[in-house]
């Protein structure tokens, strides 16, 4: 085999192993864990790494991540965590040198493409298997490595606050393709954005995925109706409120239960769900502003939060090592320059789109 053949053979295969983590994000995280690490090693191995530098450097969306990954070595370096927490969280921003890799090392739109249908249908797949259940038609164990029990509501494989943000992609994922669809195709792509976001919204109870299904439903139809879509938006609130008690049903139990547990946990301590995070976000906000620049390092929040005084707050919370909140996690971590870095790297993408 000649050094051309085996580049290209190598090139196939890092394809496939991309297509095939779009595929693995709905499933167990081993899927995913496994694809990345492939992905990693074929980078090298395929070659040509002259031409892939040289379009990272030319996608500001590349550079931007890398740059976001350089700071967090440098936060692992001096940040005042124990080792284990230091590593841990470092692996974790690891995971976003896919960008550039994926970047530098897939030009062709036919992967693209494959990648968003792989995408699609593990979503479908998931999406049968979590209405199923729901339905009663399947059982609750099927014994593939599903969640057996309904702690989060009818979630197939991810926790409900995973499986919520995926649903809520996949919804908009749906909602522009049947944008760009004609006739009964279009149909089905808006029948299937229909399916997820009730899903979302009263099949699996994930708030964070609810708030996402509605922020990014909320934003296809500014994309699409512009500012007619805020007049038909403040309408709509406008009836909501005044035939409220109609619509509270609509509202999902634990969307509807925010404030209160907030509420129960300032007055009574109650370890609510809310209350818990309304307390995480208050304590990682007030000890990131004490070092608002740099932050305290990666991997560092367990070891600093240890050392608080906790009388100022609602809760106790002992061990507490991620707030359940990225921007946040990110301030408090590596402060407003890497929290910059972090906004940064998704804004030229749609700039960078046109160099890959």
């Amino acid at each position: 085999m000649t050094y051309k053949k085996y580049q290209a053979f190598m090139q196939s295969l890092l394809a496939g192993l991309i297509i095939l983590a779009c595929f693995s994000i709905n499933l167990p995280t081993a899927w995913m864990g496994v694809s990345i690490i492939l992905i990693f090693i074929m980078f090298f191995l395929t070659g040509n790494l002259k031409n892939k530098i040289l379009k990272i450097k030319n996608n500001p969306g590349a550079v931007a991540t890398i740059l976001f990954f350089i700071l967090c070595m440098l936060g692992f370096f001096y940040s005042s965590g124990a080792w284990d927490m230091k590593v841990k969280f470092l692996s974790k921003y690891m995971k976003l040198l896919l960008i550039p890799i994926v970047l530098s090392s897939i030009s062709s739109p036919k992967v693209r493409l494959y990648g968003i249908y792989a995408f699609i249908l593990s979503t479908l797949f998931v999406l049968c298997i979590s209405y199923g259940k729901w339905l009663h038609i399947l059982s609750l164990d099927l014994g593939i490595y599903d969640i057996a029990t309904l702690d989060y509501g009818y979630a197939v494989y991810r926790n409900r606050i995973a499986h919520n943000i995926f649903m809520s992609f996949a919804m908009y994922v749906f909602l522009v393709k049947a944008d760009k669809s004609e006739g009964w195709i279009k149909n089905i792509w808006f029948i299937l954005a229909m399916l997820a976001f009730f899903n979302v919204m009263y099949i699996v109870n994930g708030r964070s995925g609810q708030i996402i299904c509605l922020s990014l439903l909320g934003f296809y139809g500014v994309k699409k109706w512009g500012k007619k879509f805020l007049s038909i938006l403040l309408g709509l609130c406008l009836v909501a409120f005044i035939f409220k008690p109609y619509f509270e049903p609509l509202i999902p139990e634990r969307l509807a239960a925010i404030t209160s547990e907030i509420a129960d946990t300032e007055k009574n301590h109650d370890m609510t769900s809310s209350g818990i995070r309304y307390v995480m976000y208050q304590s990682v906000f007030d000890m990131g502003m004490k070092s608002p620049l740099w932050g305290h390092g990666i991997g560092s929040l367990k070891d600093e939060y240890s050392h608080i005084n906790k009388e100022a707050y609602a809760l106790n919370l002992e061990g507490m090592d991620n707030p359940h909140n990225q921007y946040l996690l990110i301030f408090f971590e590596l402060g407003a320059i890497g929290l910059f870095l972090f906004l940064y790297m998704n804004v030229p993408n749609e700039i960078g789109r046109a160099h890959v």
